[in-house]
């Protein structure tokens, strides 16, 4: 071994130099490589999920690092739009007929039931935080690839206007959000979203968005937050405007159907006044009726 390089061994056995490091390899089933190509920019007809976190790009530094390619969200919108389209768009509405079938089946059960529909007035982006292999996420569900509304998150917002209205020794507060010995009665169902356009060209539109951290360094403790630091934006994909949601809620038999109805009154309040999801001080997040 020459003194000074070092070396390592090649999928041949071969020895060779580190310098001159291989890039790493995507084992992915060949139709499905042949199929990523075609993906015309701007449209995502099959499980977003999928593209957000195995078939996302990469890219190596200058010093050889592989990390995931900055323009990979760019590159995955057209003129920063993205379309939930084609197949995409029909499971979502699969989804949506399946929520209403389960409803209708509770009140067969004899459970009382509560669905309405409300519009983003804003942009909303729910799950920005969640652990991913981007900087930022968009909560979707597992199966489907959708952008949803959690039961849970729901559920919080729901009792954080509740809490402002009444006290938490309310009868109904109890009963509907539980307490240290019952479990609450009232069942929050994900929250689904309604894809928009015409029969043959129906989907579900996300808007990307971006924030800069103007002072990089600052944040990182170096120097104080002069003019001259690069700022680093970081992309994250939205909800857009005027997307429609359904959202549900139910009480077990034998519950006082006021309880539903309240709740549900509290949870359309928050919706429309504080908003959901992330940088709702911002604007973001917040619904109002179909017009």
């Amino acid at each position: 071994m020459v003194k000074g390089k070092k070396y390592r061994s090649d999928q041949s056995g071969k020895k060779r130099n580190d310098k001159h490091k291989s890039q790493p390899v995507v084992y992915l089933p060949k139709s499905v490589r042949e199929q990523l190509p075609r993906i015309p920019s701007g449209t995502v007809r099959d499980h977003l999920g999928l593209w957000l976190s195995k078939y996302i790009s990469w890219e190596q530094d200058k010093d050889g690092k592989v990390k995931v390619s900055r323009t990979f969200q760019r590159r995955l919108t057209r003129d920063g739009i993205l379309h939930l389209g084609g197949n995409a768009a029909k499971v979502a509405e699969a989804a949506l007929q399946r929520q209403r079938a389960l409803l209708r089946k509770l009140q067969q059960q004899g459970y009382h039931t509560y669905a309405f529909e409300l519009v983003t007035a804003s942009r909303m982006v729910v799950g920005l935080g969640i652990e991913s292999v981007l900087e930022t996420n968009l909560r979707l569900h597992h199966t489907y690839g959708i952008p949803i509304i959690p039961g849970s998150a729901l559920k919080g917002l729901a009792r954080s206007v509740a809490r402002r209205s009444v006290d938490t020794s309310n009868p109904i507060f109890q009963t509907a959000f539980g307490e240290q010995q019952q479990a609450g009665s009232v069942i929050f169902f994900d929250a689904l979203p309604l894809p928009q356009g015409n029969n043959h060209n129906r989907s579900i539109e996300l808007q990307l968005d971006v924030m800069n951290v103007h002072f990089p360094d600052y944040y990182t403790g170096q120097r104080f937050p002069t003019e001259w630091q690069n700022p680093n934006p970081i992309f994250f994909l939205t909800v857009a405007p005027e997307t429609t949601f359904f959202f549900s809620l139910a009480v077990p038999p034998g519950r006082d159907r006021q309880t539903l109805s309240q709740v549900a009154q509290w949870l359309q309040q928050g919706l429309t006044t504080m908003g959901i999801g992330a940088k709702t001080s911002a604007g973001y997040g917040f619904f109002q009726t179909p017009s």
